[in-house]
């Protein structure tokens, strides 16, 4: 005679043991976002802007360069060659300029008196 090793059915549902370790992830689980990335100190706004302006105003140019180099230091932002550009292409071109409208006005009567230009007009004309 066999004996029956089945376990009689009962109305309680069988649940299973209890994890042991960590659960694991599960493949509906969400996954945990990255991290952002740093944002890298860009270049001085004022650096670029102190470059722009030498050109049209040097001594401002040159102003604007020294303000812009304390805050490169200070806050650690990239620029330090425009703003030292500024500086030294400021104080070159606040020379520069004068001389060259000089120079322009020296030309301009030169080419004026070689033409006749020279004379004050006659007042019978």
């Amino acid at each position: 005679m066999r004996t029956s090793t089945a376990r009689p059915a009962s109305n309680h549902p069988v649940t299973p043991p209890p994890p042991s370790g960590p659960p694991c992830p599960s493949a509906f689980a969400p996954v945990p976002a990255a991290p952002l990335p740093r944002r890298v100190a860009g270049t001085s706004s004022l650096a670029i802007g102190a470059f722009v302006v030498m050109f049209l105003l040097p001594p401002l140019g040159m102003l604007l360069g020294v303000l812009a180099g304390r805050r490169i230091r200070r806050r650690g932002l990239a620029g330090a060659g425009f703003a030292r550009i500024s500086v030294i292409g400021g104080g070159v071109l606040t020379v520069l300029y004068p001389l060259a409208a000089m120079a322009a006005m020296t030309l301009w009567y030169r080419i004026g008196t070689a033409f006749g230009y020279d004379q004050p007009p006659l007042p019978w004309r």
